[in-house]
This record gives C-alpha cells, structure tokens and sequence, in this order.
C-alpha cells in the first residue's frame, strides 16, 4: 500500500485536492451563516454548524443537525461524519473526508451534493441562506 502511495504521488495529490475543497468548503460560509468555520488539511476537513458565528454558540440541541444533515447527505449519496464533540452533548461537527485517489471533477461533485443538503437541511431548520 504504501509502495501505490509513493508510485501515485498521493500524498502531492491529497495537498492539492485538499487545498480545493477547503477551498470550497470555506466559500460555503458566505451562503450559510450557520457553518462557523472550516479546518483541517489534505483530504481531512471539518465543518461545524453553528447558532452565532461571532460567538461560536451551537445550535440547538433539540434540532438534532448533527443526525438530520448527514441523513439528507446520504439520501443525496454523500457519506460525511457528524460527532458532538463539546464533550459529546452539544456542537455539531461534520468531517468530509474523501479518500486519497479524489479528482478534481469528483470535488466539484462533492461540493453539489453537500450545497443541495445545506440547502435542504436550512430549509428544514429554519435557518437563513445568503443570495438563494
């Protein structure tokens, strides 16, 4: 495995790949109030949804974002991982994480598929999008 790692130059292609989606993922901020911030790096990147950017509040609890938007994800064909991770009760974190061999179409697929359940998940929650 690690000999196809070296012989792809995956770890060269995981940089560049990365630094396009949270590329991407970051420019998500200016349509969604409610996505905090972005970070990461390479193809391990995280987003957290949140009530008030300035503050960092979380949403809340009750809406459940952390279940509710990786559900719309998968319906859409989109697998991202939530977790709650201010000490496993509050905070809704989600990790896009797409495997080394990524191409650039398939980021821009990506991007589809996650903006449509952003979409879908504000609608639902109430929550306000920017110039849609």
């Amino acid at each position: 495995v690690l000999g196809e790692i070296d012989r792809l130059d995956l770890v060269k292609a995981a940089d560049v790949q990365g630094n396009t989606l949270k590329s991407d993922l970051t420019k998500l901020m200016n349509r969604y109030p409610f996505i905090g911030d972005v970070r990461g790096k390479g193809l391990l990147l995280a987003f957290e949804l949140v009530a008030d950017r300035a503050t960092m509040e979380p949403l809340p609890v009750a809406m459940n974002a952390h279940l509710r938007l990786v559900d719309i994800a998968y319906e859409r064909g989109l697998i991202i991982y939530s977790r709650r991770t201010r000490g496993g009760r509050i905070g809704d974190h989600f990790l896009v994480c797409p495997p080394l061999i990524t191409t650039g179409a398939q980021i821009g697929e990506i991007m589809e598929m996650l903006t449509a359940s952003l979409d879908q998940f504000a609608k639902e929650a109430g929550l306000p999008v920017s110039g849609a």
